[in-house]
């Protein structure tokens, strides 16, 4: 703790991505930095990764020392904590902030370096053990990053249970706060809509919101189109994102090209390739539902802006998803890899204006209840009260 104009402040060290890091992550740790320091409780530390031109708008020291898979960054890391003797280090982000080295920092602090400092994580995901490479990664993510840990953070109630019902993390209760189901809401503010859509005669509309990737389940949501346009036969399907890179995912492209060729539904789908957010926002606006047919997710960031703009959401009953949608509340869940059930699920908003209005009010109020304002307040009141 230090003492600054006779007041006393709290030393936190922040280890996170920060701006102009394009991640979600890096926005949201500046809004979160910005509002723990306005409440003049706090000395905040940074320790981030080398940009080009990291902000220099809020008073606090930062060390642009992060490096994946780099050992000199851990010790230097290691070292600014021990030197410093902060009374929390907070890390972020953890699944691989600093690649898979990085996640001894928890183990090498408390129990070689014997650190007095709290170290506090946010856990934004949740390893599954799926392959060899999960099984080495998760294993030191769980075993050591999690256990050595003296609070989690949970944006994820399922990841809460899992984490209680494991006795190799040594958590009880009291070491495991959910803390909120959105972590992306910031990114919403201020952003204003584009006018270039609405001038394109692509209404109705449903959409499609993400890189596209093999675990995005797009095949089963076109299989599903071609049954709902017996009943909508004007009905489009715009899938707003690009190629993440990589040939699995150019090779899914084009999959998913010659899959609308086979279904003859050329005239229908609308590729908008990448776009930039006013756009985003502005697809957002105009489409009658969004659909999210995934077939793997542990979180998604695209879910927030359905969300956020308040409109009917259909998807896939598994992770993130089933954490925040509540079937019929404030969207519908179908099982993933199920073409009928995504077709029953389009068919049913578009022809009953009560159910659709009924989802659109229930994604506002999901919104709402998780928005930033109450999240900062949450961060403000754990990091005062250890």
């Amino acid at each position: 703790m230090t003492i600054m104009n006779n007041v006393f402040k709290k030393k936190i060290c922040w280890i996170s991505p920060y701006p102009p890091n394009p991640t979600p992550i890096a926005n949201i740790t500046f809004m979160l930095i910005k509002d723990l320091l306005d409440s003049k409780k706090f000395d905040i530390s940074l320790i981030t990764f080398k940009e080009k031109s990291i902000p220099k708008d809020l008073p606090i020291k930062i060390y642009p020392i992060l490096k994946k898979e780099s050992i000199g960054a851990i010790i230097k890391t290691l070292n600014l904590i021990k030197k410093e003797n902060f009374d929390i280090v907070h890390i972020m982000s953890t699944k691989f902030l600093n690649g898979r080295l990085f996640l001894l920092i928890t183990f090498l602090l408390k129990i070689i370096l014997r650190v007095k400092s709290k170290i506090i994580i946010s856990v934004h995901e949740f390893y599954r053990f799926s392959n060899l490479r999960g099984l080495i990664v998760g294993g030191l993510y769980h075993i050591f990053l999690l256990r050595y840990s003296d609070l989690l953070l949970i944006f994820n109630k399922n990841y809460r249970n899992a984490i209680l019902t494991k006795s190799i993390y040594k958590k009880n209760k009291e070491n495991i706060k959910f803390i909120s189901k959105n972590v992306q809401s910031m990114r919403f503010k201020n952003m204003v809509s584009s006018k270039k859509w609405h001038k394109k005669e692509i209404s109705p509309f449903i959409l499609f919101f993400g890189f596209l990737r093999p675990l995005k389940g797009v095949p089963y949501l076109l299989i599903a189109l071609k049954k709902v346009l017996k009943y909508f036969p004007n009905l489009k399907f715009v899938i707003a994102g690009g190629i993440s890179g990589g040939p699995t995912s150019k090779s899914y492209y084009l999959g998913i090209k010659n899959i609308i060729s086979k279904l003859k539904l050329d005239s229908h789908v609308i590729f908008t390739d990448f776009i930039p957010e006013d756009e985003v926002f502005e697809l957002f606006d105009l489409a009658e539902l969004v659909i999210y047919p995934y077939v793997v997710i542990e979180q998604s960031g695209a879910l927030f802006i359905a969300l956020y703009k308040g409109k009917p959401i259909i998807a896939t009953n598994i992770g993130g998803f089933r954490a925040i949608i509540s079937n019929g509340e404030n969207g519908l869940l179908v099982e993933p890899k199920n073409s009928d059930q995504l077709a029953e699920a389009i068919i049913k908003i578009l022809k009953n204006e009560n159910l659709k209005r009924k989802l659109e009010n229930g994604a506002k109020k999901t919104y709402e209840h998780n928005s930033f304002d109450k999240l900062k307040d949450k961060y403000y009141n754990i990091f005062l009260n250890r």
